[in-house]
């Protein structure tokens, strides 16, 4: 069907449903968004011709049955759910989630076709989670690429599952149903037998792309595909990209020719990309991708391929054709009329189309507000562990400025979580308390409990430790910061807080000379240490628009007089309030 004919559809009621617009068109039907009527709930509705279900002796309808069986099976977060199964005189529908976020190509090419491997790693995790969905089912997806990953509520989810069974009578036609060229593995372009560590290679390939911004071998041909493959390791030289030792063993692995030598799906979570290990109590920046992906359970997937790795083994594809033959879809399935167009209902159909996208963006925004905010928080966490790690002589003291910075760490993100669970709307977002039904947002809630019982647990180590040397060392000097012992801030917090930090930068002034290195060391600690004074004032409202990381590091390009100079500026801002 070509689009004028795709246009036509548009308009058209579907049983509850009026379809809005094309979403997508391909050899066997389209996609297209649709509203249900009654509950205004967006859908997208696939469409297939029942002339097509005939064609290549019956595989197109071979391949919409095992979707539809499919799709109606599998509940997992991560794969497009279907809602429910409806048929016409002359077409077959899927009614389906809507993803309203498009797919992970149309975001890589947003991204200019680069995504760095922190955010990459993030997404593998939810494809990864999506496939031991399929696999449990003992389902193979084999056409993986970016445009069939979706993107709903910065969740992502799997999905064209229209050629995830196998086919036993092949032409020419059909072999590009068996997948794209550049994500498919080489032994289904080579008609042999292979099992789920054909997707393993197709999420490598996906990997390899977002890092790189090209696919990993040749996609002229075939044979220039398949000798690539063979004669050639991935080349992780392209367009200037460094990326990790681990990810280039990943990628060697997951991307071998051979599927008895390619990685295990077991053996994949043993790679320290996924080991989801909390490395040191230091506070860590957010994103909403590292949100989502922390609700991955990579433990249990593990378990399951272990659980199941000889019956993965020895999947062949009638096994797969016999159960999913036996199983009935818990799906609605429906007779419906094939209506003519109605113009006012898609006109009230595109408006609330527009208002539900309108009200996403809001909510997406507003998240990212809040993620901002609780960053910036990140910056008392990251000084506190460019303190800790800093080897300092023995007349300066670290425990007052180290608690201290600590006590503020926990005065912040008490005062946040306070805003998160009474639920103010600090932002004036119109649909405010919904952000409240989005998974990933309660996720991030609850991330920033854990957070604050992690640094609350070193926030009372350092407590405990300083309150026996103030008690040794009684003199005046220290008195007065014994208030500050407690939990809660004194009257005199603000004041006692810039006093240890400026004394602690005094200290560490006493620590130069021993060689240029270290005097640049101390600088760039000292800017981050006057910047900690200035948190509130001047430094928080810098951190709502730019990372943490990044913030920081622009110091590392300042010669040793532009650094003076700052320090100088600084110490200006800090007297001039």
């Amino acid at each position: 069907m070509n689009n004028q004919q795709s246009r036509n559809f548009v308009g058209k009621k579907i049983d509850d449903y009026i379809l809005v617009d094309v979403l997508g068109t391909g050899a066997f039907g389209q996609v297209f968004s649709a509203q249900n009527i009654i509950t205004k709930e967006s859908v997208a509705i696939k469409s297939v011709p029942k002339s097509k279900l005939r064609e290549h002796n019956g595989l197109v309808g071979q391949l919409l049955k095992t979707e539809v069986q499919v799709l109606a099976q599998c509940s997992n977060i991560n794969v497009v759910k279907m809602n429910k199964y409806l048929e016409s005189e002359n077409n077959c529908y899927l009614v389906m989630e809507y993803c309203n976020q498009g797919d992970l190509e149309q975001l890589w090419k947003k991204k200019n076709r680069i995504i760095s491997e922190v955010e990459a790693i993030q997404y593998i995790k939810q494809i990864l989670n999506g496939m031991r969905g399929l696999h449990e089912m003992n389902v193979i997806h084999r056409d993986l690429k970016l445009p069939n990953i979706l993107i709903s509520n910065n969740v992502l989810k799997i999905g064209d599952l229209g050629f995830a069974k196998r086919m036993e009578s092949l032409d020419g036609v059909v072999k590009e149903a068996l997948g794209t060229l550049g994500t498919m593995a080489p032994e289904i372009i080579e008609f042999k037998p292979y099992g789920i560590l054909a997707d393993m290679f197709s999420i490598g390939a996906i990997y390899y792309q977002m890092l790189f911004g090209v696919l990993p071998f040749s996609i002229k041909s075939y044979n220039d595909f398949l000798k690539d493959v063979k004669s050639n390791q991935p080349n992780f030289t392209r367009n200037n990209i460094k990326i990790s030792k681990e990810s280039q063993e990943l990628l060697i692995r997951m991307l071998n020719p051979d599927p008895k030598q390619r990685l295990q799906w077991n053996q994949l979570y043993e790679s320290p990309l996924f080991s989801n290990q909390v490395v040191n109590p230091a506070l860590c920046q957010l994103t909403v991708e590292q949100v989502v992906a922390k609700q991955v359970d990579l433990k249990m997937n593990k378990q399951v391929y272990q659980q199941n790795q000889q019956k993965f083994d020895n999947i062949n594809n009638q096994d797969m054709i016999k159960k999913l033959q036996s199983d009935v879809p818990k799906i609605e399935q429906k007779q419906v009329m094939d209506n003519s167009n109605d113009e006012k209902l898609l006109q009230e159909a595109l408006q609330q189309k527009y208002l539900q996208q309108q009200k996403t963006n809001d909510l997406n925004n507003v998240f990212e507000k809040y993620l901002n905010e609780r960053n910036t928080i990140v910056f008392l966490g990251t000084v506190l562990n460019e303190i800790h790690q800093r080897k300092h002589t023995q007349n300066t003291n670290v425990f007052l400025p180290a608690f201290i910075i600590s006590k503020k760490l926990i005065i912040e993100m008490d005062r946040f979580l306070e805003i998160l669970k009474t639920q103010r709307n600090i932002y004036q977002c119109a649909y405010f308390f919904e952000l409240y039904t989005f998974p990933q947002f309660t996720a991030f809630v609850k991330l920033c409990e854990e957070d604050f019982q992690i640094q609350m647990t070193h926030f009372q180590v350092i407590q405990q430790q300083l309150q026996t040397i103030l008690f040794q060392m009684q003199n005046q000097a220290n008195e007065k910061y014994i208030s500050e012992l407690l939990p809660a801030p004194s009257a005199q917090f603000e004041e006692n807080y810039r006093d240890i930090l400026i004394n602690y930068y005094m200290q560490l002034q006493d620590e130069k000379g021993e060689s240029e290195d270290q005097d640049n060391a101390i600088n760039n600690l000292s800017i981050y240490v006057l910047d900690t004074i200035l948190f509130d004032r001047v430094v928080k409202k810098q951190l709502l628009t730019q990372k943490v990381d990044d913030y920081l590091e622009k110091f590392n390009f300042l010669t040793s007089k532009e650094k003076e100079e700052m320090i100088a500026q600084k110490f200006q801002q800090i007297y001039s309030f």
